[in-house]
């Protein structure tokens, strides 16, 4: 009995251990992992990965998605729709990644967008892109719609963008000039503020 008694005790010991030990902390890392981000290997992906990240409120892979002079050769710049940059005097100076971050942080944030709720962003393509060997043009028509608490700011957004994008020495694409248009169009229904607009009061 008691050599049955001590095999038991190291083995109710080990039990303990595997319910008590301490855990690994999870790698920040795993939430990218189990997101919807693919590697930019094409300039279409970057858009897709624009696209996901609205759908998931991932701020870290939209941010991903555009030029880092850290480790880009070019200098990320966002342009202003020209009526935004009226109604806005002042606000798009030097428009680069840091804004965009503070931007897309207080918009993801549970104050602007409460969990649960529709944020969706849809591209159509409005011009053939151009893609040389490392770079591209792509003109898409926007249609972004949030159901955000933000005042004075309608839940749907529509334009042109024009993104200019750059291979890197890694094989990725990223987003270095993003020009905002306005959409003109013969119905009224269809004459949506920019997403210059949205930028601009989020901030």
């Amino acid at each position: 009995m008691k050599k049955l008694f001590c095999l038991l005790i190291p083995l109710l010991l080990t039990g303990c251990d595997a319910i008590f030990g301490t855990r690994e902390p999870e790698d920040p890392k795993d939430d990218i992992s189990r997101s919807l981000w693919q590697q930019p290997t094409s300039p279409g992906i970057v858009l897709e990965n624009l696209k996901n990240a609205f759908s998931e409120r991932n701020e870290e892979n939209y941010l991903r998605s555009l030029a880092d002079s850290t480790s880009s050769e070019r200098v990320f710049l966002f342009i202003p729709s020209q009526e935004a940059a009226v109604n806005n005097p002042g606000a798009f100076q030097g428009w680069g990644l840091n804004e965009e971050r503070v931007y897309i942080n207080l918009l993801f944030s549970e104050s602007s967008l409460p969990e649960g709720v529709i944020s969706s962003l849809e591209f159509t393509r409005f011009e053939e892109p151009s893609i040389p060997s490392d770079s591209a043009l792509f003109e898409e028509i926007y249609e972004l719609e949030l159901e955000h608490t933000l005042e004075n700011v309608p839940p749907k957004m529509m334009g042109i963008a024009k993104f200019r994008m750059a291979r890197a020495n890694d094989g990725n694409w990223s987003i270095y000039r993003w020009e905002d248009l306005t959409f003109s169009s013969e119905n009224d229904t269809l004459n949506l503020p920019s997403w210059s607009e949205l930028k601009a009061r989020v901030q």
